[in-house]
């Protein structure tokens, strides 16, 4: 039946709400292009199948199906009307010539069957959909409609839940689903992407488990998919846990090993001993790229208790608390990529009097990311070895030692800032026989109050710090404003250390272990004012 699905799925271009790109969208050539929604691809396709299930003999299955009476009908409406009608084969093309500039249009599409019901034909509507709005502009004034063959692979069916559905109904926008899990439930293919589409709020605690599988032979698994995306069907949309102290849970848990993208929504709402916000579980590969992860509470990993692989190419995580540990918007135990306009912290918390409601926190440290041993971190990376530039960073997170990074593992830092972080601890601590690797971006603005502070930017505990390039500038502290070295190693051979403040050592406060500088010498038990650029 897969094997049918792909033959016969018929789609116009490329789906393309992953982006959230519009439906009637201009392409290279200056023509535009109607676009198929993957969930109106994955209606015909079914439709498809189905019926050459029930018609065709197996020799025409191998070989392949027709669509011969299946339909797709297009319509220009607004300024500008028109309509065409094709079959849905391989190759079927519609054109709508010379569209005035300046005109506003929407086109809309319906796929069909005729069938004949007791000696009448009657057309069965499979599906229909509608493009957004456009403004025709010149050179742009052609639109065309051409239908291909699409691979399973290529088709994102949505499934809809919402406070006022039911898990009993069918996960339309018409008939949502209750919970992720009723959603979960409705996954049936390994090859096809699936997109759950929250509406509202959703309370409660949500999970994705580890019977969801991409492996179709898999015998343990109960569902099915080859990715899953959790999105808003606006701005508006939450996924909201509802916990408390007294009744503890975290508002969505990944288990699966299937890729799991977040975006357009907020997950808020979670109280719990590790992972307030979300959890992601050893096996599982979770991205966030827009919308928000905030007001969580947990020991540990308040906004995001990571134990698998975690990427933020957008949104924000920020107004979360770990209250008895460390981690108060990410807690990394396994891998975590940063890049795009991602940002950990709020820079609404400008001051200790708004922190409290603003910023993440942690008792312990790493109120911004808490680095564990062993755990990988990777600041403006799409992957272990390509750079991604970071336009966000973590900033705005206060209390606790290593207030922006703790880190016990290994950092690599490409892009992005590290900045206005503090209050009663260092920035960034690089501690118990952690690595950090700074090659580029800025860890800058932070501040270390206090007549005992050590390291305004970085404190370098029993550590090694190795710094190529980027910038380490106007960080606060008694001692060591730019970087506090205490039985650690710190390399620097480009970069700059400039702007920094302290009562010793403005840039660097050497305390202890190996510092080694290009073209300075940095004494034990002293401070070194200078500002550095190499």
């Amino acid at each position: 039946m897969k094997q049918l699905t792909r033959l016969a799925a018929l789609i116009v271009g490329a789906a393309l709400f992953m982006t959230g790109c519009p439906l009637l969208e201009s392409d290279s050539s200056g023509s535009l292009t109607f676009r198929v929604t993957g969930e109106m691809a994955a209606k015909i396709a079914g439709e498809a199948s189905a019926r050459s299930a029930r018609s065709l003999s197996a020799e025409d299955v191998s070989t392949g199906s027709t669509t011969e009476d299946l339909y797709f009908d297009i319509a220009l409406k607004g300024g500008y009307s028109a309509s065409q009608t094709l079959p849905v084969t391989d190759g079927a093309t519609a054109t709508f010539d010379d569209i005035p500039v300046g005109t506003e249009l929407w086109a809309e599409g319906i796929a069909y069957r005729i069938e004949e019901i007791d000696g009448t034909q009657t057309k069965i509507v499979l599906y229909t959909g509608k493009s957004d709005r456009v403004m025709i502009k010149d050179g742009e004034n052609t639109l065309s409609l051409v239908m291909k063959k699409a691979e399973t692979e290529d088709v994102l069916v949505k499934i809809y839940i919402s406070a006022t559905g039911s898990d009993e109904n069918e996960g339309t926008a018409a008939s949502p689903l209750a919970t992720i899990a009723g959603a979960v439930a409705k996954m049936t293919d390994a090859t096809q992407e699936y997109t759950i589409i929250v509406c509202g709020e959703v309370s409660g605690a949500s999970v994705i488990p580890d019977t969801l599988s991409d492996d179709s032979t898999s015998e343990t698994a109960t569902a099915f998919a080859k990715s899953v995306r959790i999105t808003g069907s606006d701005n508006s949309a939450i996924l909201n846990g509802g916990f408390t102290e007294s009744s503890k849970g975290t508002t969505l848990t990944v288990k699966t090993k299937v890729p799991v993208i977040i975006g357009n929504i907020q997950i808020k709402g979670g109280y719990a001993e590790n992972g307030g916000g979300l959890y992601i579980d050893s096996d599982a590969i979770v991205t966030l790229y827009e919308g928000t992860i905030s007001l969580n509470t947990a020991g540990s990993g308040a906004g995001v208790y990571n134990k698998g692989t975690f990427t933020m190419s957008g949104g924000s995580i920020a107004g979360n608390k770990a209250t008895s540990g460390t981690g108060g918007g990410v807690y990394n135990a396994g891998k975590f990529f940063m890049y795009g306009a991602a940002v950990i912290g709020d820079a609404s918390a400008t001051t200790a009097a708004t922190a409290d409601a603003y910023s993440n926190y942690a008792s312990s440290g790493g109120a911004g990311l808490y680095n564990a041993s062993g755990a990988v971190a990777y600041l403006g990376y799409s992957d272990e070895s390509t750079k991604a530039t970071l336009t966000g960073g973590i900033c705005y997170n206060y209390k606790g030692d290593g207030a922006g990074i703790n880190n016990q593992g290994t950092v690599k830092m490409a892009s992005g800032s590290v900045s206005y972080n503090g209050h009663d601890g260092y920035a960034v601590g690089v501690l118990n026989n952690a690595t950090f690797e700074l090659s580029g971006g800025k860890v800058c603005g932070n501040a270390y109050s206090g007549s005992s502070g050590y390291g305004g930017g970085f404190r370098n505990e029993n550590g090694t710090l190795t710094m190529t390039g980027g910038e380490i500038s106007g960080n606060s502290s008694t001692n060591g404003g730019g970087v506090m070295v205490r039985l650690g190693t710190f390399k620097m051979t480009g970069g700059s250390i400039t702007g920094n403040s302290a009562t010793t050592g403005k840039s660097i406060y050497y305390e202890d272990g190996t510092v080694s500088v290009t073209g300075i010498t940095v004494n034990k038990n002293s401070g070194y004012d200078e500002n550095i650029s190499l």
